[in-house]
């Protein structure tokens, strides 16, 4: 099991935060798409909360690849609406726990995403190939992240939408719509997963469909449009893994685990000295 695999099963849900079991696979099917092509870049966030989302995108980094993310973390006066309340050091803790080979590619941006200009992320990680949009959920910050991340993608990243369809927040809707309608803007919908929008330029929207209906295990609910662009959409259950692997894995990671470690190992040299005696 890889560490990407073992974070899906246990360690996204022990993290607070928002998201969809199915769509954190979804994201991940998205990254292989990618590097399956040779196509390489940064990871990041914005709205990094406890850090549930960008664990995994940490996870999904190659060993030459960086990492950001933007949170205003203790700075909540800059939270005018509330949405989410980052943690730094709770954030920290879950990327050591999980992803600590990637702790020094990570570049942390401390302010609100409306200062952040996108030399400073190119500058620090280099072309984004994958961010999450996770924000700020007022109109005018959603606009603002849409247009940093247009900014900083090489012609081929992905930036992933949160929140536009949560009745909790309409105005994630109206930035999306803000944003879409301004002539020269380059980000168009090409899939819809539980809770998440997926854009990409339009030039490049056909070869992630094809990428993940051929290349990955997913497959479309339906298509549709959304912005006068085709849009797969997707929804279903994660992939449950063999009763065996999950056994073990939930043992391995549950509170007993180190002690059933140690107790193995102990075990083992006991046998060995055994045959050599």
């Amino acid at each position: 099991m890889t560490d990407v695999e073992r974070y899906l099963l246990f360690g996204e849900r022990k993290i607070a935060g928002w998201l969809d079991p199915y769509t954190a696979e979804f994201i991940a099917a998205i990254s292989t798409v990618q590097s399956r092509a040779g196509l390489r870049g940064a990871v990041g966030e914005i709205g990094v909360h406890h850090g549930k989302l960008f664990v995994l995108l940490c996870l999904l980094l190659a060993a030459d690849e960086a990492a950001f993310a933007i949170d205003v973390f203790d700075a909540q006066d800059l939270n005018t609406d509330g949405s989410g309340r980052g943690d730094r050091d709770i954030l920290e803790d879950n990327i050591r726990y999980w992803a600590r080979e990637s702790m020094p590619r990570i570049t942390f941006i401390t302010k609100s995403s409306l200062v952040v200009g996108p030399q400073e992320i190119a500058q620090r990680c280099g072309p984004v190939r994958l961010a999450s949009i996770d924000g700020g959920h007022t109109a005018e910050c959603v606009y603002n992240d849409l247009k940093l991340i247009e900014s900083t993608t090489a012609e081929y990243g992905v930036a992933v939408l949160d929140d536009y369809f949560n009745a909790d927040w309409p105005d994630v809707s109206t930035g999306t719509a803000d944003y879409m309608m301004e002539k020269g803007t380059k980000m168009r919908p090409f899939a819809v997963a539980p809770n998440k929008v997926f854009l990409c330029r339009s030039e490049y929207s056909e070869f992630y469909r094809q990428g993940i209906r051929e290349r990955t295990p997913f497959r479309r609910y339906k298509e549709s449009r959304m912005f006068g662009h085709a849009v797969d959409v997707f929804h279903g259950l994660p992939t449950a893994p063999p009763v065996g692997i999950y056994l073990r894995e939930f043992t391995r990671n549950s509170m007993f685990g180190p002690h059933l470690i140690r107790l193995k190992r102990r075990l083992a040299r006991a046998g060995q000295g055994g045959v050599r005696g």
